[in-house]
């Protein structure tokens, strides 16, 4: 299931390679298909609007104002290098 999921995206994804920014800018399809990966993947930390308030980053705050063990600094998993 996971492998189909894969094979789909990839599909979806090669009409637009190698296009100019300007280009995936002006096609309605890229910036449909890229607002949804973008709220799917993306808006948890980064927030709807990316300006790094998204429900992660709120409930990780909460955490670290309240002293929980665990959480007295975080960095997103990227930023720790685990990618």
């Amino acid at each position: 299931e996971m492998e189909v999921a894969r094979e789909r995206t990839a599909e979806v994804l090669a009409r637009f390679e190698g296009m100019e920014p300007e280009a995936l800018r002006a096609s309605s399809d890229a910036m449909d298909i890229g607002r949804r990966l973008y709220i799917n993947h993306c808006s948890m930390c980064h927030g709807y609007a990316g300006q790094g308030d998204g429900m992660v980053h709120q409930r990780v705050q909460q955490r670290i104002q309240a002293n929980k063990p665990g959480y007295s600094s975080w960095a997103a998993p990227a930023a720790r290098g685990s990618r």
